[in-house]
């Protein structure tokens, strides 16, 4: 029986590749719903937007693609980051909803669109 609930200890989170450890720290922040590490002062508005990942999202495509409601609400309602931010890159054009969309979190996808996002 412990065998079969093994796989489910070890579920990993993808390893996000940016071009700096500050913009990778404030991903990971985003992607593991870590609101106190992104209302640090030590990240400004312009870092926190021009944070993005290898593949050219930022931290509102992350939060959205792992469902952290907590961090959406925090970085469109208090930050002010456009609710249809498109990603940059390889991932171009994509926004959050995207995201929410392909990763299947519902609760993300329905919060993007209750701001403002389009379907």
């Amino acid at each position: 029986m412990l065998l079969l609930l093994l796989p489910l200890l070890f579920i990993i989170m993808p390893e996000i590749r940016a071009k700096s450890d500050e913009a990778r720290r404030i991903l990971e922040a985003a992607s593991e719903g870590n609101r106190s590490a992104l209302e640090s002062e030590a990240v400004s508005n312009h870092t926190l937007r021009t944070a993005i990942c290898h593949s050219g999202c930022s931290a509102l495509h992350w939060a959205a693609g792992c469902n952290q409601i907590a961090v959406l609400e925090y970085l469109v309602l208090q930050r002010k980051v456009p609710v249809d931010l498109p990603a940059v890159k390889k991932s171009r054009d994509r926004t959050p909803l995207h995201y929410a969309g392909r990763n299947g979190c519902l609760e993300a996808a329905r919060w993007l669109v209750a701001h403002g996002a389009h379907p």
